[in-house]
């Protein structure tokens, strides 16, 4: 198996924390990019990782590339929630925090959020950043910016 891990910094001394940068492969199909995402932390716990980064959309898929799948974002949002759960009982017992991207719905009928989960080491969802100051182009293709 080809490692997911791309970076390593930091060593796991006092004051110090092991931190993995994980790029997985993105899909439209949360069971798929969960599952990759959960190998990927796996993989960064056992290299003694306390903290795991994946990438933008890690988790729901990617609206630039796929952007026909999401064409009106009529997303099944019932996968991305389970997925979601998943994930962050896998950090609680793993012991590590994460921080994986994906499409956050929002209400009504508002374009989802590009948004940042941080999950913390408890499997708690700790914090959301969501992606602010997007350019006409990026914000033309589908997202909303707060």
């Amino acid at each position: 198996m080809r490692s997911v891990i791309s970076y390593g910094a930091a060593v796991s001394t006092t004051g110090k924390i092991r931190i993995a940068v994980a790029q997985t492969e993105v899909t439209t199909d949360p069971a798929t990019n969960g599952k990759a995402i959960r190998a990927a932390m796996h993989q960064a716990a056992d290299l003694g990782a306390r903290l795991v980064h994946l990438g933008e959309g890690a988790l729901t898929g990617y609206a630039g590339a796929a952007k026909p799948y999401y064409s009106g974002w009529h997303i099944d949002w019932a996968p991305v929630t389970e997925e979601l759960h998943r994930t962050m009982a896998l950090a609680a017992e793993l012991g590590v925090w994460v921080v994986a991207g994906g499409n956050h719905r929002l209400s009504g009928d508002r374009r989802p959020h590009n948004s940042l989960w941080v999950i913390n080491d408890l499997g708690e969802l700790a914090d959301r950043y969501d992606k602010r100051f997007v350019s006409y182009a990026f914000s033309a293709r589908g997202y909303w910016c707060v």
